[in-house]
């Protein structure tokens, strides 16, 4: 291996023609890239796509002539952005107006953001009941629904069936 990184075939013998002078071949033929000058060079392609990424990931896309979307990680914030709706509940006598994406559950809205852990997350199918919650006086599993699906409808939770510091016999 030689210091640039390439390996060469070994130069044939230098041979004689019919004067009587050398015939000298020419220099050592490249056969490509060694594993290690391989690796090396792979490497370091993916730490530099890595630091363009981490430092300016618009600038490096629009460079490569990609979109925004395409960035890891930065298609996600333009996609919360554009999936987030003003949603208000009214849960358990009380109105909450919240900024949520359109995917969320309303058992997670419940749970995560108004901190209503009353509710709990079973099976996540909608066959063990934990999450049931009464909406409009209907009983739903929260689990199978999206919290944007119940803008301005009434929720009870298992907490808000108590009066007072008496528990509810559920």
């Amino acid at each position: 291996m030689h210091d640039d990184g390439y390996e060469y075939f070994a130069p044939p013998e230098p041979t004689t023609d019919e004067a009587g002078q050398r015939d000298e071949p020419p220099g050592p033929t490249p056969i490509g890239p060694t594993r290690r000058a391989f690796l090396a060079q792979t490497v370091a392609g993916g730490l530099s796509l890595a630091a363009l990424e981490a430092l300016a990931p618009e600038a490096a896309l629009a460079h490569l002539g990609l979109p925004p979307e395409a960035a890891p990680g930065g298609g996600e914030a333009m996609a919360a952005a554009e999936h987030t709706a003003r949603v208000t509940l009214s849960v358990n006598g009380s109105a909450h107006t919240l900024d949520l994406d359109t995917r969320v559950t309303l058992l997670d809205a419940l749970r995560e953001r108004l901190q209503l852990t009353g509710t709990k997350k079973g099976c996540d199918h909608g066959q063990c009941g934990a999450c049931t919650v009464l909406v409009n006086g209907t009983r739903i599993n929260s689990c199978l629904t999206l919290a944007v699906m119940h803008d301005g409808d009434t929720i009870t939770t298992i907490e808000g069936l108590a009066t007072g510091d008496e528990l509810h016999p559920m």
